[in-house]
């Protein structure tokens, strides 16, 4: 979610070389396009072998995350086949939201590494040219360059679908922009825009790789804290309130101050049969509604439970 370079940001192909590819002078190589975590869009040749996937500096593709194991699973390359083998990884590894020892590969399978979630995309698969502008277009809000609410919406009921299989804490927050209507009324709605671009801007470089950040209307932000429990999105919430309180816009040479209310909702693993990503929306809505009526600028937290 940050603003680093993907480590394997060399091995996007440029326009000149997808010409190439489709023209049949150069091979399209099978990959893995990570669609969910620390870089989003970033891709992995699968130009060895036997490729190795974990959260180790020696591993081949290495995924920083704390869930993920240090050699969480291999890719080997037989003939034409790919084939996955878990390494007796500490949360599995998923093939299609189903948890394999080992299978074969086929083109557009979705690849679970904890938190992290790839496409597997097979050797001259007609969708490996255009896939990664297809996909950025399709997850992504136009105007902040940040995760959409669908994406937050399908991460959020896959999120819950996976606790119940592996029971497992998260969390996640709801916020929006105080008096952003009265912002656009007094100046105009370019400086509206500017300010939902800092506002964002802002949030993104005080979460972790692993957080999912999303637009979910038209002021109003989602955030997914994978392995945080209340208290931890309690604290995350009031750093990034504070965050935004204190970084100021400056327009026209008149500085801006906004704030944000903010409200947030937890699953533990007890509660992991009855998860439903549902029920945790409605219930950090509700955090964010007492935060408004509350005065604004400041932070709920859901403690009840249903």
């Amino acid at each position: 979610m940050g603003n680093e370079t993907s480590p394997d940001e060399t091995t996007r192909p440029s326009a000149t070389q997808w010409s190439e590819r489709k023209s049949g002078r150069n091979e399209l190589v099978a990959c893995l396009i990570m669609i969910r975590g620390p870089h989003v869009g970033k891709r992995i040749v699968l130009n060895k072998d036997e490729m190795v996937i974990g959260r180790s500096k020696s591993a081949d593709a290495q995924i920083d995350e704390s869930s993920v194991s240090r050699k969480h699973a291999v890719i080997r390359k037989r003939g034409s086949e790919f084939i996955i083998e878990d390494q007796n990884s500490k949360n599995g590894t998923l093939v299609n939201m189903e948890k394999q020892m080992l299978c074969v590969l086929r083109d557009q399978d979705l690849i679970t590494f904890g938190n992290t979630l790839f496409k597997f995309i097979a050797n001259n698969s007609l969708e490996l040219a255009y896939h990664e502008e297809l996909h950025k277009l399709a997850m992504l809000d136009p105007v902040l360059q940040i995760l959409n609410k669908k994406f937050f919406l399908d991460y959020l009921e896959q999120k819950c679908s996976y606790s119940q299989l592996f029971p497992t804490k998260f969390a996640i927050i709801l916020f929006d922009i105080d008096h952003f209507k009265r912002i656009n009324d007094t100046y105009g709605h370019q400086t509206g825009d500017l300010v939902l671009l800092h506002v964002a801007n802002t949030v993104k470089t005080h979460l972790r790789n692993s957080d999912i950040f999303s637009r979910y209307g038209g002021e109003e932000f989602a955030i997914v804290l994978p392995d945080s429990d209340a208290e931890q999105a309690e604290f995350t919430a009031e750093k990034l309130r504070y965050a935004v309180e204190t970084a100021a816009i400056v327009q026209d040479e008149e500085e801006i101050k906004v704030t944000i209310s903010l409200g947030a909702a937890s699953f533990g693993p007890a509660e992991a049969a009855t998860c439903s990503s549902r029920n945790l929306i409605e219930r950090a809505d509700s955090a964010l509604y007492q935060a408004k009526n509350a005065g604004r600028n400041r932070t709920v937290v859901f403690r009840g439970r249903g």
